[in-house]
């Protein structure tokens, strides 16, 4: 989020905003929100594993 709004990682840590911002972030996970994005945490995923995963995603 805070990388696709520009904002300081730190800013959004500990809230501490400003209005153009927040602004930034609302923007931000809107994009994200209709992003094609797949998280896996699966424990102790072996990279065949996570190669085997991307490839069918990819499909």
């Amino acid at each position: 989020m805070a990388a696709e709004g520009m904002v300081e990682g730190y800013h959004l840590k500990t809230g501490n905003l400003s209005v153009e911002e927040w602004s930034r972030l609302v923007h931000a996970q809107g994009n994200l929100y209709d992003a094609p994005i797949f998280v896996d945490d699966t424990a102790g995923i072996r990279i065949s594993e996570i190669r085997s995963k991307a490839r069918k995603l990819a499909q």
